[in-house]
């Protein structure tokens, strides 16, 4: 049995890329990321979803351009177990936000 080889990346945008030449611009993660050898990012939305979807499109053809994986980090304050509804119902919403972006 050949089991597959690990992933290894970053969650967010570390401080020695932008001490980097690649630092100047965020969408040099992926070519900053393929240079050191990692083949893996997390994009983090701890703060709330507010990555636009056309950065979203340039994130996803970079990271095909340099064969380096996407995962995302949904805000911290998601709560389905909630008593209040509307906590749970914005909850959903920043979910489904999380979604769109990765698609």
């Amino acid at each position: 049995m050949v089991l597959p080889s690990p992933l290894f990346g970053v969650a967010g945008f570390p401080p020695n890329f932008f001490c980097s030449e690649f630092g100047k611009k965020r969408e040099n993660i992926f070519a900053w990321l393929n240079h050191i050898g990692l083949d893996w990012i997390e994009l983090q939305n701890t703060y709330g979803v507010k990555m636009k979807d056309d950065q979203a499109r340039l994130y996803r053809n970079y990271s095909e351009q340099y064969n380096i994986g996407i995962s995302i980090h949904g805000p911290y304050y998601i709560s389905l177990a909630s008593r209040d509804r509307d906590v749970v119902a914005r909850s959903r919403e920043r979910i489904l936000q999380c979604i769109h972006l990765a698609n």
